[in-house]
């Protein structure tokens, strides 16, 4: 098993993929709100998305999950493609 973090810019999101890893054989999978005192991180993504529809009005999410070895490239395509950031 492998651990990832990614990253979201809303719950939506990172729910959307929670479902999805949920089909997968992922284990442990968590949704938290990015923690303010995490300046770095969040500095980090704000340039890595694209500004905010809803201006910053949501917290960023991050997900965290064990996930099978083999999925690791699928996982990635998930997360990407619902918009998220994933820590290599």
């Amino acid at each position: 098993m492998k651990k990832i973090h990614a990253y979201f810019q809303n719950e939506d999101q990172a729910e959307g993929v929670r479902a999805k890893l949920q089909a997968l054989r992922a284990d442990n999978i968590w949704v938290e709100e990015m923690p303010d005192d995490n300046h770095e991180m969040i500095g980090m993504l704000k340039r890595v998305f694209s500004p905010r529809e809803d201006g910053d009005k949501y917290p960023m999410q991050v997900l965290t999950a064990d996930i099978a070895e083999e999925d690791y490239d699928r996982v990635v395509a998930i997360v990407h493609d619902n918009h998220g950031h994933i820590e290599k």
